[in-house]
C-alpha cells in the first residue's frame, strides 16, 4: 500500500489537515510486521491507536496485522477531542456507523445460515480487499478458515462446509489463505 493521505484510516482522513497534523504530533509512529500482536484481550486501555497504513485484524484473543500506527495517550486524545469539535463529530459519526453495522450483523445472524453469512463476508472482502484477476476478483487479505469462522459466528467446520459448497457451485476458488471470487453476482444474491 502506498503512503499518503488516501491510505490512512477513515477517522484521520476525515479530519481537517491542521487537525490531522496536530493529532499526529501527539503520538509516535510504530511499525509492526504481519502477525505481530499489538494488543491482547484484557490489556489495560490507556492509549489510542490510529492505523496510518495497512490492515489490522481484531479478534477476541488479539489484534494482529501489518500496519503503521500512531499511538496517542487516552487522556491526550480526550483533550484533543475537547478542543477540536470537528474531530469529535467525525468520531461520533464513525461510532454511529459502527453501531449501524453491528445492528446489521445481528439481523444477518438471525436471518442467514452459515453459507449466507460466509457469502456475505466474501462479498464484503471482495469490495474492500479485492483485486481483479483473470478468474474474477482475488481477495488480497490473507484469511484463514478459523478467522472467517470467528467473523461469521460459526464453527471452522461449518465454514469449511460452506466454502466447499461455494467451490462446488463454481462461485469461488480457494488458494492457500486466498479466495478468488468467480461469480460475485451469485454470491451477492445468496448473501441478501
Amino acid at each position: 500500500m502506498s503512503s499518503g493521505r488516501a491510505t490512512v484510516g477513515p477517522f484521520l482522513a476525515a479530519l481537517a489537515e491542521d487537525d490531522a497534523r496536530e493529532l499526529r504530533e501527539l503520538g509516535r509512529i510504530r511499525r509492526y510486521d504481519a502477525g505481530d500482536a499489538i494488543f491482547h484481550q484484557g490489556d489495560e486501555p490507556g492509549g489510542v491507536s490510529i492505523v496510518l497504513e495497512g490492515c489490522v485484524k481484531v479478534s477476541s484473543v488479539s489484534a494482529t496485522g501489518k500496519e503503521v500506527i500512531l499511538a496517542v495517550g487516552a487522556e491526550e486524545f480526550r483533550r484533543f477531542l475537547d478542543s477540536h469539535a470537528r474531530a469529535s463529530m467525525n468520531l461520533v459519526l464513525m461510532l454511529i456507523e459502527r453501531l449501524r453495522s453491528a445492528d446489521e450483523a445481528r439481523m444477518e445472524f438471525a436471518s442467514h445460515d452459515v453459507v449466507g453469512r460466509v457469502a456475505r463476508r466474501l462479498v464484503e472482502l471482495s469490495e474492500r480487499f479485492g483485486e481483479p484477476c483473470e478468474e474474477g476478483i482475488e481477495v488480497t487479505l490473507a484469511l484463514s478458515q478459523e478467522e472467517l469462522a470467528a467473523w461469521t459466528a460459526s464453527s471452522r467446520e461449518a465454514v469449511a462446509k460452506a466454502m466447499r459448497l461455494l467451490r462446488e457451485l463454481g462461485w469461488i476458488e480457494t488458494r492457500r489463505r486466498r479466495v478468488v471470487i468467480r461469480e460475485i453476482a451469485a454470491l451477492r444474491r445468496y448473501a441478501t
